[in-house]
């Protein structure tokens, strides 16, 4: 389904709607799941987050200048801008007080969404990601996971070309070949590239977003701000966004919920399904609860 505003075409899928029947029927939370990359779409968020249409409606968007969305200027295509348009979907569609779930790169875009709009944003999931890009060493957990602790020489060369040099769709394949089914725990590397199939890469947001929006994300100091509740969660294994960064986005949401998944690395919701499905939904259902209390 696409609609036409801020300038461009936005792409979503709703996958359920509703009420969940428990002892009694309470209003389902709407969730709109934004992907990472930046520069991918939706699409393998879906083996994971599908099963939480049980107690929510999923609505998946694939931000501007992704996936099926239209393409305006890159010069459009800012954090801020996909959270405005991420939240005047919402308004769009009459959903009130939505849960906007944030995976990677995605985060970045929740989390601008809730300081931008916190009388609209309902609520945070904030999944695999980071408030800055921009730590120093200093700043650096030493227990914090690292590429060079399992990657071959190969994978390496091509992590070092891949974050240090111009990007080519050459360096790009190299990457995603050698570097990013690492991106999971052991368990799960040999999976990540049928994942992966599931979404498409747009290479001009890749390049985009790597040159021009990567060095100066930070939203430290904007997060004492958020006052939605908010589910922050991290993979031990995960050496792009790590468990450090994510006990740091907990540490500035006052009120926040820290969750860690110890066998998991950046894909969690697929890695370690039904943990996910079980700490999701008691944050869906509590938010869902607390909302019809307070509506009462």
């Amino acid at each position: 389904m696409r609609v036409n505003f801020n300038g461009t075409d936005i792409y979503f899928e709703i996958v359920n709607s509703g009420s969940a029947m428990v002892e009694k029927p309470v209003p389902k939370p709407t969730v709109f799941a934004l992907h990472g990359g930046l520069g991918l779409d939706h699409g393998y968020l879906r083996p994971g987050l599908d099963p939480l249409a049980d107690i929510a409606r999923i609505v998946y968007v694939d931000l501007r200048g992704q996936g099926r969305s239209g393409r305006p200027s890159l010069e459009t295509c800012t954090l801020e801008q996909m959270a405005d348009d991420v939240v005047d979907l919402a308004v769009m569609l009459d959903v009130e007080r939505p849960i906007i779930l944030g995976h990677s790169a995605g985060g970045f875009v929740a989390m601008k969404a809730a300081v931008r709009h916190p009388e609209l944003v309902g609520g945070l999931i904030l999944a695999g990601t980071v408030p800055t890009l921009k730590r120093s060493e200093g700043e650096k957990d030493p227990a914090d996971p690292k590429l060079s602790d399992r990657a071959s020489a190969e994978a390496l060369a091509a992590a070092e070309r891949y974050y240090t040099t111009p990007l080519t769709p050459r360096t790009v394949e190299d990457f995603f070949t050698h570097v990013r089914p690492l991106y999971a725990a052991q368990h799960y590397v040999d999976s990540v590239t049928k994942l992966m199939s599931l979404s498409t890469v747009e290479f001009k947001m890749l390049q985009h977003f790597r040159n021009n929006l990567m060095p100066t994300y930070d939203v430290r100091e904007a997060l004492s701000a958020v006052r939605c509740p908010t589910l922050v969660l991290s993979g031990s294994y995960d050496w792009v966004c790590p468990p450090s960064a994510g006990r740091d986005i907990a540490s500035r949401i006052k009120g926040s919920e820290y969750v860690e998944f110890t066998n998991s690395g950046h894909f969690f919701f697929s890695e370690e399904p039904q943990t996910f499905q079980t700490t999701a939904s008691k944050f869906l259902k509590g938010f869902a609860e607390a909302f019809t209390e307070e509506m009462a």
